[in-house]
C-alpha cells in the first residue's frame, strides 16, 4: 500500500509539471497562435526545370503554373534523390535527361531561396 501511495503521488506531481509546462507554452487568451512556413516544395515536370551544371550553381523553375521562372541556389548541402535513393547531381541530371516528362520535387528555404532537396520520380 505504501508503494502505491508513493507512485500515485509521483504520477500526480509529474502530471502537474506537464500541465504547467503545457499551459506556459499556450499563447495568452486573445493572442493568436502564428504558424510560419520556412520551406516550400514544388512539384514540376522535370523538363521544365533547369538543373544546375555544378554543385554550387543555380536551378531555374516556376513555382506555379502561371508564375515566371525564378532562380534558386544549390550548394554543398543540397541533397539529390531518385525515388528514395541518394544520388549525385550528375546522376540526377542523367535521369532527368532520359525522362524529361517525369516529376521533380524541389524543396527550398523560402527566405533564402536555397534548395535543400531535389527528388526525381524513378
Amino acid at each position: 500500500m505504501k508503494h502505491f501511495i508513493h507512485r500515485s503521488l509521483a504520477a500526480a506531481a509529474l502530471g502537474a509539471v506537464l500541465a504547467a509546462t503545457a499551459i506556459a507554452q499556450t499563447p495568452a487568451r486573445g493572442t493568436a497562435l502564428r504558424l510560419q512556413s520556412i520551406t516550400n516544395a514544388v512539384e514540376a515536370v522535370a523538363g521544365m526545370v533547369t538543373l544546375p551544371s555544378i554543385p554550387d550553381g543555380t536551378l531555374v523553375m516556376a513555382v506555379c503554373h502561371e508564375c515566371a521562372p525564378q532562380s534558386f541556389t544549390v550548394d554543398a548541402t543540397t541533397e539529390y534523390f531518385i525515388g528514395d535513393k541518394p544520388v549525385t547531381l550528375a546522376e540526377l541530371r542523367a535521369a532527368v535527361a532520359a525522362s524529361p516528362g517525369n516529376t521533380l520535387t524541389v524543396s527550398y528555404v523560402i527566405e533564402t531561396g536555397v534548395v535543400t532537396q531535389i527528388s526525381a520520380v524513378p
